[in-house]
């Protein structure tokens, strides 16, 4: 084991430990030191400047670099910091519990401090700077309009049926590219979920978006920090997309209102075709009708006056009736009042008198318009009260086949004809019939005319027909018409 001359050295106060032999050597002083002290030396920071062998001895003569090199000390590992996840006392927690685990499991780690969940249900709270990391569901940093939630976020399902808050646009943005939709806004150490992410407590599709979410905000953590140009440049980017975004949106809307708008129209000008379509054949209608009305009133007045002179001829027949004493109006009905009518029973010859009659004839209904009532005597026959053989109590009579001839004659105002056949129907008889067989039960005639069936042949006498020939001809008509009934 050597020694150690340490030439032109004075150990210093602070070299505890090591034992020291002050020596000199010819001309130099120093001190030596074994080899277990020499390291020891070597150990306090001193470094060798030169080293030499000393003739004929066991001695190694060394210089010192007396310029102490202070030894780095080694630093002590850092304790691992030990962060938790909790919910803000003044927010429920049953609405956030599941969504604990995942936070810890993505964010935690990044963050490095403690993370506060919030349950906000809408109020919106400012940012803080605490030291701790802070996630607001369901706000924002400030008061702002509100916007719709997309039906997919990430394309994942929403459970969400509110509108979201309104992002503050003061920080970092996180969006869904495929929506332009913000989910959330980070804010320093604030992270603000903008719509109601925790609606359903931690569903499965709640979970999935705010996984996302973490994983977008682990990104936005983990990037270096950007210089002010960068940062104003991310900014402008950002404000460009969403300027796209929204354009698209605006472009998208207005061209789903001129679409409806062009439905709408369609529909509109189909309505408005058929509306024409539909007045022009109303229109053609109308025209015809219309040139049918003003050439009935450019006749009309010949007409009317041609109308009128046959009325009142109509009448002076009636009236030239023999059997008819009067004519009277009411309303729709023509009363023709008559003398003493008769009958003769063709089983005895024997002439019965029917009576006085009161023949109605109403001129608006001509199926059913004629009605004869006896204001002599009414007699119970085949019917209670009948007011003639083939007349039944309430003046309706049984026509037989005649009940075809008085609705023409009716209709076409032919009243003259009417009387003549009702007179002639009272004054004639079917004792065949079980009504008609009943005429023997009407007195007999006292004072009969002479004739008293004015069924007229061709070869009746002329003076017979009272010296009328319009007469004449009535009766004859009246004859044919009621031959039927023979």
């Amino acid at each position: 084991m050597s020694d150690y001359f340490i030439r032109k050295f004075v150990p210093p106060p602070d070299l505890v430990g090591i034992d020291f032999f002050p020596t000199n050597i010819g001309d130099e002083q120093g001190v030596v030191v074994d080899e277990n002290n020499f390291q020891k030396l070597l150990n306090n920071s001193y470094a060798i400047k030169s080293q030499a062998s000393i003739d004929s001895s066991n001695i190694i003569g060394i210089e010192l670099d007396l310029a102490r090199v202070p030894k780095k000390k080694a630093e002590p590992k850092p304790k691992k910091a030990s962060f938790t996840v909790f919910i803000a006392p003044e927010t429920p927690s049953a609405s956030l519990t599941g969504f604990i685990d995942t936070v810890r499991k993505i964010l935690l780690p990044v963050v490095k401090s403690d993370i506060e969940l919030w349950s906000c249900n809408g109020k919106n709270y400012s940012p803080r700077e605490d030291g701790v990391f802070h996630i607001f569901f369901f706000s924002s940093s400030v008061e702002l309009a509100e916007i719709a939630v997309p039906k997919n976020i990430w394309r994942t399902t929403t459970t969400c049926h509110e509108t979201a808050r309104g992002p503050s646009g003061l920080d970092c943005a996180i969006i869904d590219e495929a929506t332009g939709y913000e989910v959330a806004e980070l804010i320093g150490n604030n992270l603000y979920i903008h719509h109601h992410l925790n609606h359903s407590g931690g569903v499965y599709s709640e979970l999935a978006i705010f996984s996302r979410l973490l994983k977008e905000v682990v990104k936005k953590l983990s990037q270096p920090k950007l210089s002010l140009e960068e940062e104003i440049k991310l900014i402008q980017q950002q404000a460009e997309t969403k300027r796209q975004q929204v354009r698209q949106a605006y472009v998208a809307t207005c061209s789903v209102f001129v679409s409806q708008e062009a439905v709408q129209a369609k529909a509109e000008s189909e309505k408005w075709d058929r509306i024409t379509k539909d007045l022009e054949r109303q229109l053609d209608v109308a025209s015809r009708e219309l040139n049918d009305a003003r050439s009935k009133i450019e006749n009309y007045s010949e007409f009317r006056q041609n109308e009128l002179e046959k009325f009142g001829l109509e009448f002076d027949k009636l009236l030239s009736i023999p059997q008819v004493l009067e004519v009277k109006i009411e309303g729709n009905v023509i009363k023709v009042f008559t003398d003493i009518l008769y009958c003769v029973d063709p089983r005895t010859e024997l002439k019965h008198e029917i009576g006085e009659f009161r023949i109605e004839i109403t001129t608006n209904d001509p199926r059913d318009g004629i009605r004869w009532f006896n204001l002599a005597r009414k007699v119970d026959t085949y019917w209670i009260q009948a007011n003639a053989p083939h007349v039944d109590g309430n003046g309706k009579a049984c026509l037989g086949n005649a009940k075809y001839l008085f609705p023409p004659l009716i209709q076409n105002c032919e009243f003259a004809v009417v009387a003549m056949m009702a007179i002639q129907f009272v004054e004639s008889v079917n004792v065949g019939d079980g009504a008609g067989q009943y005429v023997n039960r009407w007195p007999f005639a006292k004072n009969p005319p002479a004739t008293i069936k004015p069924v007229i042949v061709a070869n009746k006498p002329a003076e017979t027909v009272k010296n009328s020939s319009w007469l004449y001809r009535l009766e004859q008509r009246a004859a044919r018409l009621l031959s039927f009934l023979d």
